[in-house]
C-alpha cells in the first residue's frame, strides 16, 4: 500500500489527468462535441519536450483574435520551401516519423 501511494505522489498526472482548457469561449462553441480525449489532454497535449509542448499550444489557440489570412496550397508550398532553403538541417515530419527527403 505505502508503496502505491509513493508512486501516485511521485506521478500525480496517473491519479488526475489535465482537462483541456481553451482559455475563452470557443468559437465553435454551438456545435462543439465532447470527447474523451478532452479529459485526458490540456492545451500542450501529450507532448513531454518544450518544443511540441509549443506547438500543441500554437495549434489549440482558439482565443487568437488576430486577423485571418488566407492559405491556399501555393501559400504553404513557398512557406516549405522558403524553410527547406533557410533551415536545411531542420528534420521534417512528426516525431515518431521523419518527411521521406
Amino acid at each position: 500500500m505505502r508503496a502505491l501511494i509513493a508512486i501516485l505522489m511521485l506521478y500525480p498526472g496517473i491519479v488526475a489527468a489535465e482537462q483541456f482548457d481553451a482559455g475563452c469561449k470557443l468559437p465553435f462553441a454551438a456545435i462543439q462535441e465532447e470527447h474523451p480525449i478532452d479529459k485526458a489532454c490540456g492545451i500542450e497535449g501529450d507532448a513531454d519536450q518544450a518544443p511540441h509542448q509549443a506547438q500543441n499550444r500554437a495549434k489549440n489557440d482558439f482565443c487568437e483574435t488576430a486577423t485571418p489570412v488566407e492559405a491556399t496550397k501555393v501559400t504553404l508550398k513557398n512557406l516549405q520551401t522558403a524553410v527547406d532553403n533557410a533551415q536545411p538541417h531542420i528534420a521534417h515530419g512528426c516525431r515518431y516519423s521523419r518527411r521521406p527527403t
